[in-house]
């Protein structure tokens, strides 16, 4: 018996024109040996909120989260800010 393979849905917010894939781009980035696993994980996730950013609900909370990612990335601890 054969297995057949399927393919997630691929949600809008994560599609852009047909063109590519956000899971492309994110694969693509997450290769580069030049930055150290733990960051490049961290700014991988930073990546992929801005690339659906004002794709799916409000922009600034996904540039906010991206943000985090890249703070995390830098210093090694979350972003601080009022309120949270």
């Amino acid at each position: 018996m054969s297995e057949k393979k399927t393919t997630p849905a691929i949600p809008a917010h994560y599609q852009f024109g047909g063109k590519f894939e956000a899971i492309d781009v994110l694969e693509n980035f997450a290769q580069r040996g030049s930055i150290p696993a733990v960051k490049r994980m961290h700014l991988t996730m930073a990546l992929k909120y801005l690339l659906r950013a004002g794709k799916k609900g409000d922009w600034s909370a996904d540039a906010l989260k991206a943000q985090d990612y890249i703070t995390r990335a830098l210093t090694g601890k979350w972003a601080q800010r009022a309120g949270k």
